[in-house]
């Protein structure tokens, strides 16, 4: 059985506990949670549970998308998923590294989203 981590991060300690509870039950799922979240620590939780998925509020930190690029970009095979704690709706995010050999392949890394 293939186990993924995953970082939950929430500053409101209820919303974050039902994520990880929700999740917990899953038994190829190995979950920790993070409730103080500023950019240092969210870094250096990353780089030490080294989770498969990060599953963060909106908005996140007071900053712009730049951390979560900069995560992105050192970590390509992470994924991150945000939530929307008032209305319920998720965004999940993957990075695609994709070789162009023509000009076509573009377009269909377009159609394919």
């Amino acid at each position: 059985m293939n186990i993924k981590r995953v970082l939950v991060c929430s500053s409101e300690l209820l919303l974050g506990a039902i994520v990880i509870r929700l999740l917990d039950s899953e038994i190829d799922i190995d979950v920790i949670g993070l409730s103080s979240i500023d950019e240092t620590n969210l870094t250096e939780a990353i780089h030490l549970f080294q989770p498969d998925t990060v599953i963060y509020p909106l908005p996140l930190l007071d900053t712009d998308d730049t951390l979560l690029t900069k995560i992105i970009a050192d970590l390509p095979e992470l994924n991150l998923i945000s939530i929307y704690f008032d209305d319920n709706r998720v965004q999940a995010y993957t990075k695609r590294e994709i070789v162009l050999t023509h000009a076509s392949d573009l377009a269909e890394i377009i159609r394919s989203q």
